[in-house]
């Protein structure tokens, strides 16, 4: 469209953030102690809930992102501020250890060259808990579940909207025979991923994921250890 670098891409999409970004400048403000996606200590920091801790934590970062509407000619770029709040909660034991998290994300789009990119600011958000049993003895088990709200692309060759739920359970086991020298992870999730209705082949991107997953690792001496890993991808989609 002549006179608007957007086109008409940037009304008709959200969010897409852009396959490359040049900058990204964060500011986290925690109370206790907690990160993004990172483990956090179960020790005596944070806020004691029962037998385990809270963790409330917010974030802020801004990223200079490329053609984030994925406009294939003349693509505005654009500044993104996010902000995140969040809360994590850890329940340790020798036999259980039950962890959840949860945060909400708005990405603010400024618009600094061209205003139609504001449109693709959104909310979006994850939950998840993880369970770990038996850590410590023979066969561990960890099982995991999480919900996740995105806009984030994939591996879609469409330019548009990407507005997904994306569900994600599954367990993994921890063989230790003989003492714990020589350990077997087998690792299993499956996912499943539905796009919301905003464009038209949108029913298109919609599918189910296996993802099996081997590791085989070996400590022969202090701090040393050698592993073999394999995994792989299944996918079908509805279509």
């Amino acid at each position: 469209m002549a006179g608007s670098p957007c086109g008409s891409s940037c009304s008709a999409t959200w969010l897409n953030i852009g396959p490359i970004s040049f900058l990204a400048v964060g500011l986290a403000v925690t109370f206790g102690q907690a990160a993004w996606a990172v483990d956090l200590p179960s020790g005596g920091n944070g806020i004691k809930v029962g037998d385990g801790r809270m963790h409330p934590y917010f974030q802020v970062d801004t990223r200079f992102v490329t053609n984030p509407g994925r406009v294939p000619t003349d693509p505005p770029n654009d500044l993104v501020v996010v902000g995140r709040p969040g809360l994590d909660i850890v329940f340790p034991s020798d036999k259980l250890d039950l962890n959840f998290n949860g945060d909400f994300e708005w990405r603010q789009y400024l618009g600094i060259q061209h205003e139609g990119t504001r449109k693709l600011s959104a909310l979006f958000g994850r939950a998840g808990l993880d369970t770990e049993i038996n850590k410590h003895g023979a066969v561990g088990i960890r099982l995991h579940g999480q919900v996740i709200r995105t806009a984030d692309p994939a591996n879609e060759t469409y330019s548009g909207r990407f507005d997904r739920m994306s569900y994600d359970a599954g367990m993994g086991l921890d063989i230790r025979p003989g003492g714990g020298a020589l350990i077997f992870t087998p690792n299993y999730s499956f996912v499943l991923e539905r796009y919301d209705r905003d464009f038209e082949y949108a029913d298109n991107l919609d599918n189910m994921r296996h993802q099996p997953q081997l590791r085989v690792s070996w400590k022969f001496l202090p701090k040393t250890a050698v592993f073999i890993e394999a995994q792989g991808l299944i996918t079908r989609y509805y279509s």
